[in-house]
């Protein structure tokens, strides 16, 4: 069968993107949800 696990080289990777988005994505997160709470048409 085929060996699917992400390589040695790939880890550092995965590893600052995973920090990036706890760093920067999830604590701005709850704010930019509720940027459109509560109107009628979420796109507006």
């Amino acid at each position: 069968m085929n060996n699917l696990e992400m390589s040695d080289k790939a880890k550092p990777l995965l590893a600052a993107v995973i920090k990036h988005i706890c760093d920067n994505v999830d604590p701005i997160s709850k704010e930019y949800f509720a940027l459109g709470e509560g109107r009628a048409d979420r796109w507006r």
